[in-house]
Protein backbone atom coordinates (compact mmCIF):
# COMPACT_ATOMS: atom_id res chain seq x y z
CA UNK A 1 0.00 0.00 0.00
CA UNK A 2 2.69 2.33 0.15
CA UNK A 3 1.56 3.52 -3.56
CA UNK A 4 -2.18 4.05 -2.18
CA UNK A 5 -0.43 7.53 -0.20
CA UNK A 6 1.12 9.30 -3.60
CA UNK A 7 -2.33 8.67 -5.16
CA UNK A 8 -3.99 10.53 -2.80
CA UNK A 9 -1.64 12.93 -2.80
CA UNK A 10 -2.04 13.67 -6.43
CA UNK A 11 -6.20 13.84 -5.82
CA UNK A 12 -5.42 16.43 -3.08
CA UNK A 13 -3.87 18.66 -4.90
CA UNK A 14 -4.29 17.94 -8.72
CA UNK A 15 -6.79 20.87 -9.29
CA UNK A 16 -3.95 23.30 -7.73
CA UNK A 17 -0.95 21.66 -9.93
CA UNK A 18 -2.77 21.97 -13.31
CA UNK A 19 -3.54 25.21 -12.77
CA UNK A 20 0.80 25.73 -12.56
CA UNK A 21 1.10 23.12 -15.13
CA UNK A 22 -1.07 22.29 -17.77
CA UNK A 23 1.11 18.82 -18.06
CA UNK A 24 0.78 18.03 -14.38
CA UNK A 25 -0.42 14.54 -14.99
CA UNK A 26 1.73 13.61 -17.98
CA UNK A 27 4.74 14.64 -15.69
CA UNK A 28 3.48 12.50 -13.03
CA UNK A 29 2.71 9.23 -14.78
CA UNK A 30 6.19 10.22 -16.48
CA UNK A 31 8.32 10.52 -12.78
CA UNK A 32 6.27 7.60 -11.39
CA UNK A 33 6.53 4.89 -14.20
CA UNK A 34 10.44 5.75 -13.99
CA UNK A 35 11.06 5.69 -10.41
CA UNK A 36 9.35 2.04 -10.30
CA UNK A 37 11.14 -0.93 -10.01
CA UNK A 38 9.91 -3.89 -11.63
CA UNK A 39 8.54 -5.79 -9.04
CA UNK A 40 6.46 -2.52 -7.51
CA UNK A 41 4.19 -2.56 -10.70
CA UNK A 42 1.79 -5.12 -9.47
CA UNK A 43 1.70 -3.10 -5.88
CA UNK A 44 1.37 0.25 -7.93
CA UNK A 45 -1.39 -0.69 -10.09
CA UNK A 46 -3.60 -2.80 -7.38
CA UNK A 47 -2.95 0.70 -5.03
CA UNK A 48 -4.30 2.62 -8.23
CA UNK A 49 -7.26 0.02 -9.10
CA UNK A 50 -8.32 1.29 -5.05
CA UNK A 51 -8.01 4.78 -5.97
CA UNK A 52 -10.37 4.26 -9.27
CA UNK A 53 -12.75 2.46 -7.50
CA UNK A 54 -13.59 4.96 -5.25
CA UNK A 55 -12.97 8.38 -7.38
CA UNK A 56 -16.09 10.52 -7.98
CA UNK A 57 -14.42 13.16 -10.59
CA UNK A 58 -14.93 12.27 -14.28
CA UNK A 59 -12.08 13.77 -15.45
CA UNK A 60 -9.53 12.61 -12.58
CA UNK A 61 -10.76 9.37 -13.05
CA UNK A 62 -9.89 9.81 -16.78
CA UNK A 63 -6.19 10.82 -15.75
CA UNK A 64 -5.97 7.66 -13.40
CA UNK A 65 -7.04 5.18 -15.79
CA UNK A 66 -4.52 6.56 -18.14
CA UNK A 67 -2.17 6.43 -15.49
CA UNK A 68 -3.28 2.68 -15.12
CA UNK A 69 -3.04 1.98 -18.69
CA UNK A 70 0.53 3.34 -19.13
CA UNK A 71 1.67 1.25 -16.00
CA UNK A 72 0.25 -2.08 -17.41
CA UNK A 73 2.32 -1.03 -20.62
CA UNK A 74 5.00 -0.77 -19.07
CA UNK A 75 4.82 -4.33 -17.79
CA UNK A 76 4.97 -5.28 -21.61
CA UNK A 77 2.89 -8.82 -20.48
CA UNK A 78 -0.16 -10.25 -21.56
CA UNK A 79 -0.81 -11.62 -18.12
CA UNK A 80 -3.12 -9.19 -16.71
CA UNK A 81 -2.99 -8.70 -12.91
CA UNK A 82 -5.83 -9.95 -10.53
CA UNK A 83 -6.71 -6.62 -9.23
CA UNK A 84 -7.45 -5.84 -13.15
CA UNK A 85 -9.15 -8.88 -13.49
CA UNK A 86 -11.78 -8.80 -10.44
CA UNK A 87 -12.52 -5.68 -11.38
CA UNK A 88 -13.34 -5.54 -15.02
CA UNK A 89 -17.36 -4.81 -14.50
CA UNK A 90 -16.36 -2.20 -12.57
CA UNK A 91 -14.49 -0.60 -15.00
CA UNK A 92 -16.80 -1.72 -18.35
CA UNK A 93 -19.75 0.01 -16.37
CA UNK A 94 -17.69 3.28 -15.22
CA UNK A 95 -16.13 3.73 -18.71
CA UNK A 96 -19.76 3.39 -19.98
CA UNK A 97 -20.73 7.00 -19.87
CA UNK A 98 -17.43 8.21 -22.29
CA UNK A 99 -16.00 7.53 -25.79
CA UNK A 100 -12.83 8.34 -24.52
CA UNK A 101 -12.90 5.96 -21.80
CA UNK A 102 -14.70 3.49 -23.57
CA UNK A 103 -11.82 3.48 -26.14
CA UNK A 104 -9.27 3.17 -23.38
CA UNK A 105 -10.12 0.18 -21.66
CA UNK A 106 -11.35 -1.27 -25.14
CA UNK A 107 -7.00 -1.06 -25.32
CA UNK A 108 -6.41 -1.82 -22.02
CA UNK A 109 -8.68 -5.35 -22.40
CA UNK A 110 -6.78 -5.80 -25.68
CA UNK A 111 -3.32 -5.21 -24.73
CA UNK A 112 -4.77 -8.31 -22.45
CA UNK A 113 -6.45 -10.71 -24.83
CA UNK A 114 -9.21 -9.99 -22.26
CA UNK A 115 -12.98 -10.29 -24.49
Amino acid sequence: MKYLQIFENQRKQWSTELEKDEWYFSSFRDNLISSLEIEDYNECIDDLIIVLKSEKDDYLFSEQLETLYQLLRKLNTTKPPLSLLNNLKFFEEKCNNSEYLKDLFINLKEMFLID
